[in-house]
C-alpha cells in the first residue's frame, strides 16, 4: 500500500513538472496566453498542489484578468485548505477586482490564521480605506507599522505612515454637524430665479469651483461604483485642484489601473506624487526601481521608476528608468504601455540585444505583429 502511495506521489510530481516548465518558459518570453494555458494544465495535473494555483493566479493578475484570478484563488482555498496563504491570495485578487467588502472578509480570515504577518494588515488597511472606514484603516496601518521589520519593505512602511498622517489629518478636520439648524431654513427663491445647484452634485460643485466639495461627491459615487475609471479620474482632478496631492495621486493611480489606455490619469498620478513628496526627501533612484523589479515587486518597480522620471532626470538616467519601467509593465502584461516605455528607452540610447528581445515580447503581447517582426530582426 505504501509503495502504491509513493508511486502516486511521484507520478503526480512528474505530471506537474512539464506544464510548470512550459509556464515558466512562456512567462519569460512574455507570452501571457501560453503561460495561462500551461498553469491551468499544472493545476489539472496536481489539483492538491498550491503551486499551480499560485502561478495561474499570478499570471492572470498581471494580465488584468482579475475576476479569473479571484476564481483561481477561491479554488486554491477550497482544494488546498491547509495552505495558510490561500485567503491572502484571494483577498489580494478581490481587492484588485474592486470587490472591497469581500476582500476585507478574506483579509480578516487570513489574519485569524497568521495574526503576526504584516502583509495581511497592510492589505486590510488599504481595503478599509477604500471602503471609507477611516478608524478601521488607521488601526490596521498602525498594526502593520508595528509588525513590519523587514528591511526590504521600508518603502511600504513609509507609505503606511503617510496614510496614517493623512487619515489623522482628515479626522481632525472633520467637524460634527449641529444637532439642529443654527439659522432658519432659507426662503425658496422665486420661480424666475435659477435654482441653486444641488450640494451633493459633484459636477455642479466642480463648475462652481468648489473642488474640495466636488472631490467628496465623486468619492461618494466611487463607493457605489468602485470600478469606474471615469469617477476615479474626476476625483483625482478635483483633489489636485483643491490642493490635496495625496488624494489626487491615489485616485489618478486607481484610474490608470482601471483604464491603462488613459495617459492623462497616469500623468496626473505622477505629477501628484512628485508634488506631495517632501522637498527634503530625494526622489527614488534607478537602483530603487531595479531592486524592486529584481524582487518581483512589479507594480512597485513601475511606480518608483515613474516617480523618478517625474523629477526630470538627465538623459542617461531617464533611459535607464524607462527601461526598468518598460520591463515591469511587460511582466505585468501591459504590452502597449511596455512598448511605449521601451521604445523611449531605445530612443534615448539604451539599445542592446536584451532590449530588442523585450521590445519584441512587448509588441507580441500588444498584438503588433509587424513591430514584433521588426524588433526580432534587430537581434544579433
Amino acid at each position: 500500500m505504501r509503495r502504491i502511495l509513493l508511486w502516486s506521489v511521484l507520478w503526480a510530481g512528474a505530471a506537474m513538472a512539464a506544464p510548470v516548465d512550459d509556464a515558466k518558459r512562456a512567462e519569460a518570453a512574455g507570452d501571457a496566453a501560453a503561460a495561462v494555458d500551461a498553469w491551468r494544465r499544472a493545476v489539472e495535473a496536481a489539483p492538491e498542489d498550491a503551486a499551480g494555483y499560485e502561478g495561474l493566479g499570478r499570471v492572470l493578475l498581471r494580465a488584468g484578468r482579475n475576476d479569473e484570478a479571484v476564481e483561481t484563488f477561491r479554488q486554491l482555498c477550497a482544494k488546498v485548505p491547509g495552505y495558510a496563504r490561500g485567503p491572502y491570495r484571494l483577498a489580494f485578487a478581490l481587492r484588485k477586482d474592486g470587490r472591497y467588502d469581500e476582500a476585507a472578509a478574506a483579509y480578516r480570515a487570513y489574519i485569524e490564521r497568521a495574526p503576526d504577518d504584516p502583509d495581511g494588515r497592510f492589505g486590510l488597511a488599504e481595503t478599509l480605506r477604500q471602503l471609507g472606514d477611516r478608524d478601521g484603516a488607521l488601526a490596521e496601518y498602525r498594526e502593520y507599522v508595528r509588525l513590519e521589520s523587514r528591511p526590504s519593505e521600508a518603502k511600504w512602511v513609509q507609505r503606511a505612515r503617510e496614510a496614517i498622517g493623512e487619515l489623522e489629518a482628515s479626522a481632525a478636520a472633520a467637524v460634527p454637524p449641529p444637532e439642529r439648524p443654527l439659522e432658519p431654513a432659507p426662503v425658496p427663491a422665486p420661480a424666475s430665479t435659477p435654482a441653486a445647484a444641488p450640494t451633493d452634485d459633484p459636477e455642479a460643485r466642480f463648475a462652481a469651483r468648489d473642488y474640495a466639495g466636488a472631490r467628496r461627491g465623486y468619492e461618494a459615487l466611487l463607493l457605489r461604483s468602485p470600478e469606474s475609471a471615469t469617477l476615479a479620474y474626476q476625483a483625482g482632478v478635483a483633489a489636485a485642484l483643491s490642493g490635496d496631492a495625496a488624494a489626487a495621486e491615489r485616485h489618478a493611480g486607481r484610474a490608470a489601473l482601471l483604464d491603462p489606455g488613459n495617459p492623462a490619469a497616469a500623468d496626473l498620478a505622477r505629477l501628484a506624487h512628485a508634488q506631495r513628496r517632501p522637498s527634503m526627501m530625494p526622489p527614488p533612484t534607478p537602483a530603487d526601481a531595479e531592486a524592486a523589479l529584481a524582487d518581483g515587486r512589479l507594480r512597485t518597480a513601475e511606480r518608483l521608476a515613474a516617480a523618478a522620471l517625474a523629477a526630470g532626470p538627465e538623459t542617461a538616467t531617464r533611459a535607464r528608468l524607462e527601461r526598468t519601467r518598460g520591463r515591469a509593465l511587460l511582466a505585468l502584461g501591459r504590452g502597449v504601455d511596455a512598448l511605449g516605455a521601451l521604445k523611449t528607452a531605445a530612443g534615448l540610447g539604451a539599445a542592446d540585444p536584451a532590449l530588442w528581445n523585450d521590445l519584441a515580447a512587448a509588441a507580441a503581447l500588444s498584438g503588433d505583429a509587424a513591430a514584433q517582426r521588426y524588433f526580432e530582426g534587430l537581434k544579433p
